[in-house]
């Protein structure tokens, strides 16, 4: 299995939320579910 470059795009979203979350006094967790067409259909947190 291979990580595309949009794989990349969404798993660095993911960490950014990441970030957000920590700098919010939150756990340091971040996901972004993507459809088969490459769209984002939720991002935790919010």
């Amino acid at each position: 299995m291979t990580i595309s470059d949009a794989d990349l795009v969404h798993l660095g979203r993911a960490v950014e939320l990441a970030r957000e979350a920590l700098a919010a006094g939150d756990g340091p967790f971040g996901s972004v579910l993507v459809d088969a067409a490459g769209i984002e259909r939720a991002i935790t947190p919010l």
